[in-house]
Parts: C-alpha cells; structure tokens; sequence
C-alpha cells in the first residue's frame, strides 16, 4: 500500500517536472513617436525570484526562469515603434528593480532581445527597463558607414534622452536648452545640457542630462538625466 503511495507520488513529481514552463505573451502597445530609424521599448514586469522576458518586434514572452515565488506577470510593455530584425546601434538600461536585470542575448545577434531578472527577496517586485534601438547603418551595409558630425552626435543624444524622459513622464514637449559639448581622448565624448519637461498640466520642470557619445560615429555609450536643483549652471 505505501509502495503504490510512494510511487504514485514519484510519478506525479516526474510529471509535473516534464510539463513545458508556462508562458505569457504580450503584444506591445506602439505609441509612436520613434520614427523609422531609432524607438524604444519600455517594459515593467511583476517578478518573484528569477524569470526571463524575450521581445521580438513587438512580441513579448514572460517566462519563469527557476523554482518557488508566485508567477511573474506583465505590467507594461509599451513602444515607439516595433524593434526591427536588423538595427546599427543597440543599448540596454535597467531602470527599476532591487535585483539583478541582465540583457543575456542581444537582439542583433538573431532579432530577439532576452533579459534575466533575479529578485533574491521574498515577495515580489516590479522591475523596468528599456530597450533603445538605431538602424544607423548595421544589418550588412557597413561599407555605407559615414563620418559623423557633432551635431549628429548631439542629435542622438539628444533623441536618447527624449525617448527616456517622454516614457517616464508622458511627456511629449521636451525643451533643450545650454547644450555643450567634450571632446574627449579616445572613443568616449561627452553631450551636456538641461532640458525642460512640460507637463500636461502647465506645469515646467528642468533636468540637467549628460550622454557618453563617439563623435566620429555618431555612437551613444549611455544617456542619463537628473533633476535640475540648480538653475544657475
């Protein structure tokens, strides 16, 4: 009697061990605003312990990546634009979550972008990040490359940081003002400047951002901003 028990169980275990991990698929909410040759993508994803989430085009799948915690759940999955299959320029930036966010496969490498998320905490929490992408002159065509000018280089930070800021405030009236530029040794060049968010509601609020930039190729490293708590600068 206990060794049916016993093996009943097992079998059951087995069973449940065998069964394909659950998906969740999402299709992105296109906003707009990206244009043909750069978008972005801003996702939000509820997690308790480990998951992975894989975006092709504007396809997303919502995976739980390791035992134990609740099933992770899509919160938002909003884009400028569907990410294409073959893009120049690529860049990954965490944005929310007390664990790790990872990019583990790059969307140039296949067209699909995955990232892991580990939240070493019990209980669950809402993790963000964003997906910035740029055509430029990648997928083959890399004997179409050009010399860049600074104001190229301004422009796609410039284009970074608006992409950012439109998806954390919903916002769409972005002011730049007192841009200036670093010339750097080495690849790595510097855009400084202050914007101003308009909010719907009248309301103006000032940033100060920097992005780390290559001005021979019009490359941006990473774009960031930070509110303004001095506006003589």
């Amino acid at each position: 009697m206990y060794r049916r028990i016993l093996l009943t169980v097992v079998a059951l275990a087995a069973f449940a061990g065998a069964q394909p991990e659950q998906e969740m698929r999402m299709r992105a909410n296109v906003v707009g605003g990206g244009g043909f040759e750069r978008g972005s993508c801003r996702v939000e994803v509820l997690v308790d312990s480990t998951a992975r989430v894989e975006i092709r085009g504007r396809e997303g799948i919502l995976r739980r990546a390791g035992q134990g915690g609740q099933a992770p759940q899509w919160r938002r999955f909003e884009c400028m634009g569907e990410m294409p299959a073959n893009m120049g320029e690529f860049r990954f930036a965490g944005v929310r979550g007390r664990g790790s966010v990872r990019l583990v496969q790059d969307p140039r490498n296949g067209g699909v972008a995955a990232v892991e998320i580990n939240d070493p905490q019990s209980g669950a929490d809402v993790y963000a990040f964003d997906l910035i992408w740029d055509r430029g002159y990648g997928g083959g065509r890399r004997e179409e490359r050009r010399q860049f000018t600074t104001d190229d280089a301004i422009r796609g930070c410039q284009d970074a940081v608006r992409q950012q800021a439109a998806q954390r405030f919903d916002a769409r009236d972005i002011e730049f003002r007192r841009i200036r530029t670093e010339d750097n040794p080495g690849p790595r060049d510097m855009v400084r400047g202050i914007f101003d968010v308009h909010h719907r509601d009248g309301r103006g609020e000032p940033f100060r951002f920097s992005c780390s930039v290559n001005f021979d190729s019009g490359r941006v490293f990473d774009a960031r901003y930070e509110p303004l708590r001095d506006d003589r600068r």
